[in-house]
């Protein structure tokens, strides 16, 4: 029995991306003969590489974020290689790792070199988007919501003024559905609207919400490669400068998406495409093609072939 350990972390810096991504993983090792599977699910803040030496385990996979991916780490993640142990990254690092497997339609060559230099293996593309599959693509009937994600922990604090600019910009009456990340703070909603605002925490799974929506505004990250798989017209926002810039650019260029980096710029552009049936039908057409199925049994896969 081959014993594979998955490590992730989440909280209010990082959200929980990462931990939903394990949980998926998790699940799709679940059903393989002759593997076992355990998933640690970690507080950034309670983090410490040396916990990784008490797993006993026979294939460790990470999916971390950056602020974790420390020259500490790195030594001991080669520690556990020269006893015998594989280390897959999800998303990173590239320091210390057998395998790098990257769920995203682009890395940096800067990314790909690093992580080759250090003799790590590197596979990334669309056939391997850790996401949750589909029932059906999404309908858009008339009068279907516009839905909002800020993110698990919504970092930027885009609650606090973003409703009052969505408020004051779309058609009067347009209902909104605003997802509260579990780790968000609430947000700050017009007091006397003119839309139709609906507020749900504690949501477990978003793909009800992605099947009846009509368009959607977004945090980038994995909730945007959800809604493209869903064919939801979407506005992508990424509140971080120009950080996800490449990304966003490859999502402009293949006309799977609207992005900004703007708040206010973005809701200018929902409210444009929610006005534009012929614009948002091409989007979530080519949306959904581009994102046919999800890759996680691939990531898993890929797994396998490195280590058995």
């Amino acid at each position: 029995m081959t014993k594979v350990a998955i490590v992730a972390a989440s909280g209010p810096d990082v959200g929980i991306g990462h931990l939903r991504r394990a949980r998926r993983l998790e699940s799709a090792f679940e059903p393989v003969p002759g593997i076992s599977v355990s998933l640690f699910d970690l507080t950034a803040t309670d983090f410490r590489p040396s916990m990784l030496d008490h797993l006993g385990c026979d294939v460790l996979v990470l999916d971390l974020p950056p602020l974790l991916q420390t020259a500490e780490l790195a030594t001991i993640l080669e520690r556990l290689r020269g006893g015998g142990i594989k280390v897959v990254g999800i998303d990173g690092p590239s320091a210390g790792i057998d395998l790098l497997v990257v769920p995203s339609f682009h890395v940096s060559r800067e990314a790909i070199a690093e992580a080759q230099e250090r003799g790590a293996e590197v596979l990334s593309g669309w056939d391997r988007l850790i996401i949750d599959p589909r029932t059906a693509v999404a309908p858009r009937g008339p009068g279907a919501p516009v839905l909002v994600l800020t993110g698990g922990s919504d970092a930027t604090q885009l609650g606090r003024h973003l409703p009052a600019f969505i408020d004051a910009r779309l058609p009067e009456g347009t209902a909104i559905v605003w997802v509260v990340g579990p780790l968000a703070a609430p947000p700050r909603f017009p007091e006397a609207p003119r839309l139709q605002w609906t507020e749900h925490r504690d949501v477990a799974d978003l793909r009800p919400l992605m099947h009846s929506s009509g368009h959607a505004l977004a945090v980038y990250g994995v909730s945007v490669l959800e809604l493209l798989h869903h064919g939801v017209p979407t506005v992508v926002l990424s509140p971080y400068g120009d950080r996800d810039r490449e990304h966003l650019d490859i999502l402009e260029r293949e006309g799977l998406a609207v992005t900004e980096t703007d708040p206010v710029r973005a809701v200018e552009e929902l409210g444009s495409l929610v006005t534009d049936p012929d614009r948002s039908a091409k989007i979530a057409r080519r949306a959904a093609d581009r994102v046919s199925r999800p890759g996680t049994d691939q990531v898993v896969r890929d797994i396998l072939e490195y280590i058995l």
